[in-house]
């Protein structure tokens, strides 16, 4: 595998994971961003989106060449005024799954937001996924 073609592949990864993730809740355009959301594409928007970001290889232990690394990739789901969570949740899972992307672990937090009457829930998704780096 040429070297072009490893970083094609993570890109096609990641516009995969954004593809799947687009169709939550039954859309074809939930909105989701890579690194952060700017102050006014939030207020456009709402406090109903999904971030990615990647983040460190490690080795995979699983592996036996020394080609195979594990990268962590974290989503972050933003919501705000959801019947039930925790069926959300599962089925961002299985987006995460259908995007060849492991759910290592799952955070859930609740804030208010700035000294307003509003609550939003911050769910991140550690995920993982095999990177072939050279032969």
């Amino acid at each position: 595998m040429a070297k072009t073609d490893q970083k094609q592949r993570l890109v096609k990864l990641n516009e995969l994971l954004v593809t799947r993730l687009m169709t939550f809740d039954g859309k074809k355009d939930f909105p989701v961003f890579g690194g952060a959301v700017s102050k006014s594409e939030q207020q456009k928007i709402g406090m109903n989106y999904m971030m990615y970001t990647t983040g460190d290889f490690t080795k995979a232990p699983d592996q036996q060449d020394d080609y195979s690394y594990n990268q962590a990739v974290y989503v972050t789901y933003i919501s705000e005024n959801r019947d039930f969570l925790d069926g959300d949740i599962i089925d961002i899972m299985k987006l995460i799954k259908s995007a060849n992307h492991n759910v290592i672990d799952v955070t859930k937090e609740n804030r208010q937001l700035e000294s307003q009457d509003r609550y939003i829930d911050i769910t991140i998704f550690e995920c993982s996924r095999l990177v072939k780096v050279g032969c």
